[in-house]
């Protein structure tokens, strides 16, 4: 939105503006910047920038330049594989562990288990997240398969077996609404 690249990598976050590239990472003389500096993915939300890494959350803000970091008990590992803003503004973050969506007004977490969810998503290693046009949330995970929120109705729906892995590790929606799904060493 502003002309940077943003760039997760294992020693911390980079930003390019076309000229130079400035890093954003703990170190000697800026201890405790990052919960942890081997990024995992990342996610521009207007004025704000989500990183997720292997230790937690991180939100720096793009006005100020400082970062908020996030460890929380309820997240379990704070290992963050996957972020989503969805176009209702609500945070969704992919653990190693399950499902969370984040309240950046009150600084809290739900995990979603399987009471949560009506008994259809577990605790489950998260490796894709996506909003379709419809404004439902597609989730794939390593190896408990595909499922779907539909946020109108708040209900979990889970989709049958699609590979030897029932890996839904990237999920991509076409211009004609269809939904894609890369699986882990077995295909479209």
């Amino acid at each position: 939105r502003e002309g940077f690249m943003w760039f997760g990598t294992r020693e911390g976050l980079s930003r390019y503006d076309g000229y130079r590239i400035l890093t954003f990472r703990s170190g000697k003389t800026t201890p405790d910047l990052l919960t942890d500096n081997q990024i995992t993915c990342i996610t521009d939300s207007w004025e704000r920038i989500l990183i997720g890494t292997k230790k937690g959350l991180n939100i720096l803000n793009k006005k100020t330049g400082e970062i908020k970091k996030i460890l929380s008990p309820v997240i379990p590992n704070n290992v963050i594989s996957c972020l989503l803003v969805m176009s209702d503004h609500s945070v969704w973050l992919g653990t190693d562990s399950g499902l969370c969506k984040y309240d950046a007004e009150n600084g809290t977490f739900v995990v979603y288990n399987r009471e949560l969810t009506g008994g259809v998503l577990d605790y489950t290693a998260i490796k894709s997240l996506l909003e379709d046009s419809e404004g439902d949330l597609w989730i794939g995970t390593w190896s408990s398969g595909l499922y779907r929120y539909v946020p109108s109705t708040g209900k979990f729906y889970a989709y049958p077996t699609m590979n030897e892995r029932n890996s839904a590790h990237v999920i991509y929606e076409d211009t004609n609404k269809n939904i894609w799904v890369g699986s882990w060493n077995c295909g479209l």
